[in-house]
């Protein structure tokens, strides 16, 4: 009994460390991309306010261990909030979606993509 109480302890205990192996590598990967694509947002923080979306996402995985993934940095606006029986003219606008750059990484960790999307045209 004991020595399975102490086999599962170092499961979880294994998951954990590799959990937050997984979490640091995600926040080095979202930096790296910031500093590839650091001129882009630059620009659309002159145009925007706020913080923008910083999503990371598996896009497939490699033969030899590891995985391709993205970084994607968007901005969400919403639009005015308006009451339709109060103004019968005013029309509620819909939230709008700003891609404002992508960062691609190979399973090693390197840049292979960056692409910045001017939002103003």
């Amino acid at each position: 009994m004991k020595s399975i109480f102490t086999f599962f302890l170092a499961i979880v205990l294994f998951a954990g460390v590799a959990n937050a192996q997984n979490n640091t590598n995600s926040n080095a990967l979202i930096g790296r991309a910031r500093g590839a694509v650091g001129q882009c947002l630059g620009q659309a923080h002159q145009l925007y306010d706020g913080q923008f979306n910083e999503d990371l996402a598996v896009v497939g995985s490699c033969f030899a261990g590891g995985f391709l993934t993205r970084v994607t940095f968007s901005k969400v606006i919403f639009g005015p909030i308006c009451n339709p029986n109060i103004n019968p003219d005013c029309v509620p606008a819909l939230p709008l979606y700003f891609l404002i750059a992508t960062v691609d990484f190979d399973c090693e960790g390197n840049i292979i993509d960056a692409q910045c999307y001017n939002p103003a045209e």
